[in-house]
């Protein structure tokens, strides 16, 4: 490994991990009114994060950064794919945002603001985790592809009989 795929994967794993607490941070900081006040209303409290589009976004990251810090090389493309899944989830939630949006008849959704009337629910950290997810994304994938040899024989190695 050289000098800058070292550097980069360094300054990789701390920003995973920075990102990761911070979003997670946030995501419990909204989960748990969300809980207390379905408890009161008697409703069932599981769907207080299986409704939550930032519930798998805050367990890709989670997941990015244990695979950054425990497996060596096989840990960059991983966690590629993890950022690639956050980015898929904010994809997919903005087309729910605009389902809602269509089906309700409704050019936008008032009181939202535009963060909003994007990503239903959203605020100003979302954002900046999903540029964060778009930023890790290309810098796994620099590391994962100056590794690629390393990657291909722990493959090979795997696969071949003993």
């Amino acid at each position: 490994m050289n000098t800058a795929d070292r550097k980069h994967g360094h300054w990789l794993k701390w920003l995973a991990l920075g990102v990761a607490v911070l979003y997670a941070l946030a995501f419990f900081w909204g989960a748990i009114p969300r809980y207390l006040s379905w408890k009161s209303a008697g409703q069932s409290v599981e769907w207080v994060v299986v409704d939550d589009p930032r519930a798998l976004i805050a367990l890709c990251f989670v997941l990015a950064v244990i695979t950054l810090w425990q497996l060596e090389y096989i840990g960059e493309l991983v966690a590629s794919m993890l950022f690639f899944g956050v980015i898929a989830r904010y994809l997919y939630w903005a087309a729910s945002t605009w389902r809602i949006k269509t089906y309700a008849g409704l050019p936008e959704i008032s009181g939202a603001g535009t963060i909003g009337n994007i990503w239903l629910g959203a605020g100003p950290a979302d954002v900046l985790a999903l540029v964060a997810a778009v930023i890790m994304l290309g810098a796994s994938l620099r590391i994962v592809w100056g590794h690629r040899a390393h990657l291909t024989r722990q493959w090979h190695d795997a696969l071949s009989p003993s």
